[in-house]
């Protein structure tokens, strides 16, 4: 924390622990500290009890083999609407707070194609169950983050009020 310029604020917030986000955010900002919040992570319902991709991958045979276009429709359909709740009131603090809201069902799921990523571009799985990223998955999307991020500060840098610093995309700090 102390060496830290950026605190990324990332978990699976209830209505109960926002007020304590709230201190922590306090807490931060009068240490000086950049902060950029992030939304709920998508989680899926389970298909027959199982995670959606194994239970996918477990159904198919010869006769229906393997795609990735319907896999990623079949974690949509899973898609769970959590986040609904929660995430207008992570950006209305973000808002308060003058501090940046990355919205990672953005970053998994393309709601106008109507799918998700169950899998890497180069086809390993991203969830280890209908909530955890495996770790492909997490460099992956984290990867797709620091896109966002550079994507949000360019749209920033047309509103001066919301522009978002640039150490706060590298990676390498």
């Amino acid at each position: 924390y102390a060496q830290a310029n950026t605190l990324i604020l990332s978990f699976q917030p209830e209505v109960s622990t926002l007020a304590r986000l709230q201190k922590l955010i306090e807490m931060a900002q009068e240490d000086g500290k950049k902060i950029i919040i992030t939304s709920r992570s998508p989680t899926f319902r389970e298909a027959s009890g199982k995670p959606v991709f194994d239970w996918y991958i477990q159904s198919r045979n010869s006769a229906s083999p393997y795609s990735s276009t319907e896999l990623n429709r079949h974690f949509y359909k899973r898609l769970m609407r959590r986040d609904e709740k929660i995430d207008p009131q992570l950006r209305e603090i973000s808002s308060r707070y003058n501090i940046h809201f990355l919205d990672r069902t953005k970053i998994v799921c393309d709601r106008g194609q109507k799918n998700c990523a169950a899998t890497t571009p180069d086809g390993y799985k991203t969830y280890y169950d209908n909530l955890h990223w495996t770790v492909e998955g997490a460099r992956y999307f984290g990867q797709e983050m620091i896109e966002q991020l550079k994507f949000d500060q360019a749209e920033a840098a047309l509103k001066p009020s919301n522009a978002i610093d640039s150490d706060v995309i590298n990676p390498e700090q």
